[in-house]
Parts: C-alpha cells; structure tokens; sequence
C-alpha cells in the first residue's frame, strides 16, 4: 500500500481523501490513527471535507456524506472551524446608546447556537476557544506607531480611576492636529474596559493566525469588538472624520504576526481582503508604511528589488464624495488603487445614486453637495438619536426596484468582487488570507445608510446572507487552490433600525446581521452551496 499522505501524481488526493470521497468511514479512520494528515488540499485545493461522498452513488451520497463528514470531524477537530470570542470584548461601552455595542458579539453567538439547533450550521462544524493570551507590544508595534501605543495606554491608565467613557477621537486627534469632531459628536468612545477589550480582540486574531498556520485548525472566524481596520498607524488616518469605532488593527497585527513571528516562519506571504462596507483606510495605512519601511530597508542592506512583496490588501466598499447627492460617504477615502504598494480599492457605486440618476433624468434638480451631519456614527447616517416627538422615522431604507449593474447593489458588489478581488488575490498565492469581515453591507443594515442634506436616509448596498455566503466561499476557493490558509476577523455588521409609530420609539434589531455572520462561517466551515460561475 501508498504511504498514508503520498498524492496522487494526477489530482493530488492523498489515501485519506479517496476514502472520504468513497464514503469508507472504517478506512478514513484506520488512515487518521496512522498519522494522515487531514488538512493538505488536493490539485484543485479543495481538502478532505470538500470531496466527501464525492464518489458514492446519488442515491446514498447525501447519507454517505453526512456520516462520513460527521465521523472525520468527531476524530480529526483540527477540521472544525475555531470560532474565538472572549469576555473582555463586552467591557468596552460608551456612554451613549451606540450601534457598535457588546449586544452585537451576543447576537452572533445566539444566532450561531439556533444555527446549530437546526442544523444549518451543526455543533461539530466549529470548536469555540475563549482561552487565548492579549496582544503584547510587540505585537502591537509592528502595526502601530510607539506614539500612538504610548497614548491609548496612558489614557486607559487615566481613566480607569475615573470611571466613566470619554470621547475617544477628539482625544487623541485633538493632540495630533488633526481635523476633530466637537467632543458631544465623537463616535468613538474609550472606556475602562476599553484598553482590555482591544488588546484581547487582536490577541485572537494572533491566536488564530497561529493555530491555522501550525495547523491545529482548518480555519478560524474570531468574533471579538472593538473592531479595527479604520486604525491606522497612529489611529485615525490623516483627514479621515473620525477613527470610525477602531482603536487597534485587529486584522494587521494579525498579519505582521504571520510575517515576524515565530522567527519569521509562520508565513512569507500574507494577503488581506476587506469586505466591509466601508474603505479599510487604517489597514491600507499600515500595509502602505509596511512596504516603504521593507524598501527603504532592502536598499540599505544591498539595494534589492522593491518587487519581492509580501502583504496584499484588497478592499470593496462603497464611496461617496457628496457631489450630486449631498451624501459624504465614511471615511471618504479609497478610490484609487496603489500596484506599487499592492493596494487594490474596489468602489461600488452607493445604491443612493440611483435616485440622484433617475432625478436627473426626468429634470428633478440637482442637489447640492452637502457634508454628511457631523454626528452621524461612522459617518454613515446610523445614528440612534431620538427624532422630534410626533416625527415619524423610516423603518428602514427606502424601496427601490433591483437596480441594474451601473446603479450599484448587490450584483453589482458581486460582480466586481469576482472581477477586480479575485484576480490579484490568486496571483499573489497568499500562504495567509485575513478577511476583514464587516457585514454593514447587508439590506437595510444602519451601516451602509447615507443620510443626504434634507436628512433623508438612503441605502446604499443590499447584500444578503446568501451574498456573504458566496463571497467567503470564492475568497477560501482561491486562497486554498494555492495552498493557503484562511482567519477571519469580525469588523463591522450593527443591524437594522425598526419603528414602532404607536410607541414612537426605534429598536435595532441585529438578527440579519447575526444570519450574515452565521452564513460566513458556514461557507468556513466548506458547508456553503457550491459555487456557480
């Protein structure tokens, strides 16, 4: 017989997955206690999980599968998806009702156990680990500056004596000069649980890299808060309105852990794919600074190559300037690509746009640019502030038929995600993908809402869970067929707003964004429909 991971010369299945795909439950165990390995990937990249039942007849293959699939997963956990949460990520509050709250990491655990229960994403699919160490400095200095590590940490060395949440972004912005929101206006705030809440968040992204890349696990989704893509290297970037709920870059820190830890060894080419409505403005910062300081380093010591790069950033997200629409979109950056620095900005046109075409057309007169209201959350129009008594406030975004491609919209983010993400992702051949996984791009979610000039809120992108679903499935199809690993990190996603006019009152309601995130990690955990180009 073959030696229990020799490959076969045509398609690269290894013994273990041409049982598994036989459905030969006794042979895939008698192949596991001799050492298989049950985490390589085939030719085509695609591991034992993918090709389950592959080769039993129709009539039995869906039996074949479940059982086979359940029977690999209760002797190999390492193919469980690790899904990392903790309760430190609850401490850090504000001192207003606010969409990026503890409830949404409750939401997604509640909505990930009713998944369970159900079996549309079965218990034995993941594994949840709360037991992993917080970020060290040195960890955090490979993203952020020693400034600006200075500051978060002796303001959470001030303020946890006190007590009570102060304004984060006039604070820190304040000190640098830099363009501020009056203090009442802030959207992000800096608790006493604050400091611990971050440093745990990008603990867990370190842990994750670190046990999918040793491979004591397939892959990992950690669902922890704050989130972090819109810090830069000294927290908010330069002319963006705010730091946008971030105060560390879970996802980067993450990512220069793969290159610099362990020696050096965990990973030599890291890509990071940022799905989140809005520009990842802090991560493209930090892979910007990455790059020059690898230059100017490699022309110091020998005068190398620029080319030789080992971190890939790619974001899609919606952009507005206001021109037209009167709707300044958050953070206002990210329309340009940067091939030089391996930066690749995917913008899809805001849904919102397509009212503004329709008014043009029948001579509707155009609106005036107009800055987004300064204390709109993230500067997207989802803040919770209550309205005038007897005003009554949209449910939800306005309905509008299914905009063709040009107007923005779902087919169109979709499109382009195949069209201008996957390409550079699948040439870079990452050893490691980090998605950015912010779902505000959801139907109706308070994150992709533009509020224009005569305080009218618009959606901008109507993604569904079966969208999240595909685009995680494609994002893992690409990084696996070279040989690469994929962690998961959760960014934004708050919810919809609903109105009760007899009580005049406005909930937010988190169970879509909840489905969102459970649709994720089941297409992680190789369990999303199979994808049609």
């Amino acid at each position: 017989g073959r030696a229990v991971d020799t490959r076969a010369s045509d398609t690269g299945d290894t013994p273990l997955m041409v049982a598994a795909a036989a459905g030969r439950i006794a042979c895939c165990d008698a192949l596991l206690a001799a050492g298989a390995n049950a985490l390589v990937v085939n030719a085509d990249g695609r591991g034992v999980l993918a090709v389950v039942g592959a080769k039993v007849s129709k009539g039995a293959r869906a039996k074949a599968r479940a059982a086979t699939r359940a029977a690999l997963l209760k002797r190999e956990p390492s193919l469980r998806v690790l899904v990392l949460h903790h309760g430190d990520c609850d401490k850090h509050v504000s001192t207003k009702p606010h969409q990026e709250s503890p409830e949404r990491i409750a939401a997604v655990l509640e909505s990930q156990a009713r998944a369970a229960a159900t079996g549309a994403l079965p218990e034995d699919e993941t594994v949840s680990c709360s037991a992993f160490d917080s970020a060290t400095y040195d960890q955090l200095i490979r993203a952020h500056s020693e400034e600006y590590i200075g500051i978060v940490t002796t303001l959470d060395e001030e303020i946890n004596p006190v007590g009570t949440p102060v304004a984060f972004t006039p604070y820190y912005q304040g000190l640098k000069g830099k363009k501020q929101k009056k203090k009442e206006l802030s959207d992000t705030f800096f608790s006493p649980g604050t400091m611990a809440a971050a440093l745990r968040a990008a603990g867990g992204v370190v842990h994750a890299v670190e046990q999918v890349l040793r491979n004591n696990a397939r892959t990992a989704f950690v669902c922890v808060r704050p989130p972090g893509h819109h810090a830069g290297t000294d927290g908010a970037t330069e002319g963006a309105p705010s730091s946008g709920f971030s105060i560390l870059n879970n996802a980067m820190i993450g990512a220069l852990h793969a290159l610099q830890g362990n020696n050096g060894r965990y990973a030599k080419r890291v890509a990071v794919v940022d799905f989140d409505v809005h520009h990842g403005n802090g991560t493209e910062e930090i892979v910007r600074g990455w790059h020059c300081a690898r230059r100017r380093g490699r022309a110091a010591r020998c005068g190398a190559s620029p080319d030789d790069q080992d971190v890939f950033f790619a974001s899609i997200h919606l952009a507005d300037d206001g021109k037209g629409s009167g709707v300044e979109f958050y953070p206002g950056t990210g329309t340009q690509s940067d091939l030089h620095d391996n930066v690749v900005n995917v913008v899809v046109p805001p849904m919102w746009r397509l009212q503004e075409n329709v008014s043009d057309a029948v001579g509707g007169r155009k609106r005036v640019p107009k800055r987004n209201r300064d204390d709109d959350l993230d500067g997207s129009g989802s803040n919770l502030v209550k309205k005038k008594e007897k005003e009554e406030i949209a449910v939800v975004a306005p309905k509008v038929a299914a905009p063709p491609l040009s107007a923005g919209g779902r087919e169109e983010w979709m499109r382009l995600l195949r069209d201008r993400i996957l390409p550079p992702l699948r040439a870079f051949r990452p050893d490691l993908l980090i998605i950015s996984a912010g779902f505000d791009g959801a139907n109706h979610d308070v994150g992709n809402v533009g509020v224009d000039r005569r305080g009218r809120r618009n959606g901008g992108v109507n993604l569904t869970p079966e969208d999240y679903e595909e685009m995680t499935n494609r994002l893992c199809a690409v990084t696996h067929s070279g040989g690469g690993k994929v962690v998961s990190v959760l960014e934004g996603g708050y919810g919809h707003l609903v109105t009760d006019t007899n009580e005049n009152t406005t909930t937010l309601q988190r169970d879509n964004f909840a489905q969102c995130v459970v649709a994720h990690v089941r297409a992680l955990a190789g369990l999303g429909a199979p994808v049609k180009d």
